[in-house]
């Protein structure tokens, strides 16, 4: 195997130096871990007082027989624990990732999220909207993060600090009619600091708008004329643009209508608010929590970049999930209603859901950042729902 240093995007032999730190790659790693594209192993995140180290990761490329490894700016040393890893458990992924995260906006997904992969960082610290929750938060037992009140108009102290020592942000806040206020607030002093490297944000499919019942790809037109959507499409731009700035990996998901544990359809036919919408031709994707959360995963780990639908495999009628979950419990079905005289009752934002119709792929999804569904479709998510209550 053959080994290059990546020093911002230009590719070099490495010095001796920078061999010593490779040599154990050379010895242990076997021809069948070229397996895997994205980063497998990361000797840390950067110094407490700043001086840097190198940071050496070991990329595999599909295919080859090449493993590459690049040196970052970026790092502290290993801790005893890291250190005391194998060379080979390090490139089959097992180890702790050093790196500090925060959260802006602690949501039902940034929960899932958490919940699959705390491990993964040393410390997280995530936004609510008041010192209220904050407190509550941070009184839990184990909760494993750190919660900091932020309500768009500026970083505390503490939350600007936190922001100084950060690696990587996930962004489930949506802009607000003056914008996004992660981006207004706190855009120049992660550049400033210069230490994120990886942003996901969380974004949604009302950035299509309306195709007519057709198919869209991340790289179909953005059709949006709902002020909402609108302003997720200029979010994404803005992320994108700080990305280049920081010379960080972006991902944007684009996440269809969300469902899982305590928000489904169950929920609404036991409430007894539910009824079936009938408006002929209209589908809708959706896609369950617990999917959403192994998408932020891979999109950490695999760091591809980019856009991605986060969407299940089976687009469909709006009244659909209500009648299969009315059968999983036994219910008779609720009435079905014409559009027209069911909208003479919806909100403003129900209205604009109905006013799109498009069906969507996610192949990128699958192929990039290697996530495979684990609920597919709305009828294998309602049956593991009602299997996990």
């Amino acid at each position: 195997m053959q080994f290059f240093i990546e020093v911002g995007r230009q590719w070099h032999k490495p010095d001796m130096a920078c061999r010593s730190l490779l040599a154990p790659f050379r010895r242990h790693a076997p021809r069948s871990v070229c397996d895997r594209a994205q980063p497998l192993v990361d000797f840390g995140a950067p110094l407490p007082n700043r001086r840097l180290c190198a940071t050496i990761r070991a990329s595999i490329a599909i295919g080859r027989d090449t493993m590459a490894a690049s040196a970052t700016r970026w790092g502290r040393r290993p801790s005893a624990d890291a250190r005391g890893h194998s060379p080979f458990a390090a490139l089959a992924g097992i180890g702790p990732d050093m790196s500090d995260l925060v959260v802006f906006g602690f949501g039902y997904s940034a929960r899932y999220y958490l919940a699959a992969d705390r491990a993964r960082w040393r410390e997280v610290v995530v936004t609510v909207r008041d010192e209220a929750r904050a407190t509550a938060l941070n009184a839990q037992a184990g909760g494993g993060v750190r919660a900091i009140a932020f309500d768009g108009a500026g970083p505390s102290a503490e939350l600007a600090a936190a922001l100084e020592q950060a690696d990587a942000l996930l962004v489930s806040v949506p802009p607000g009619d003056d914008g996004d206020p992660v981006l207004d607030r706190c855009a120049d002093m992660l550049v400033g600091a210069g230490r994120v490297r990886d942003i996901v944000y969380l974004s949604t499919l009302g950035v299509y708008g309306d195709h007519d019942g057709g198919w869209v790809n991340e790289s179909s037109d953005c059709r949006a004329t709902e002020r909402r959507s609108l302003r997720r499409v200029e979010a994404e731009r803005g992320w994108s643009a700080l990305g280049s700035r920081l010379g960080a990996c972006v991902s944007i998901l684009r996440l269809a209508g969300i469902y899982g544990p305590g928000r489904s359809a169950f929920e609404t036919l036991r409430n007894g608010n539910a009824r079936v919408v009938d408006k002929p031709g209209q589908v809708f994707n959706r896609v369950h929590v617990e999917d959403i959360a192994q998408a932020i995963k891979a999109a950490f780990e695999r760091r591809a970049g980019g856009l991605f639908n986060v969407a299940d495999d089976l687009p469909s009628p709006p009244g659909d999930p209500i009648l299969f979950a009315a059968g999983l419990l036994g219910m008779k079905p609720p009435p079905v209603v014409p559009f027209e005289l069911a909208r003479q009752s919806m909100s403003p934002m129900a209205l604009s859901f109905y006013s799109a119709c498009r069906r969507v792929r996610n192949d990128r999804l699958k192929a990039l950042l290697a996530v495979q569904l684990r609920h597919p479709n709305y009828r294998d998510g309602l049956a593991s729902i009602l299997r996990g209550s």
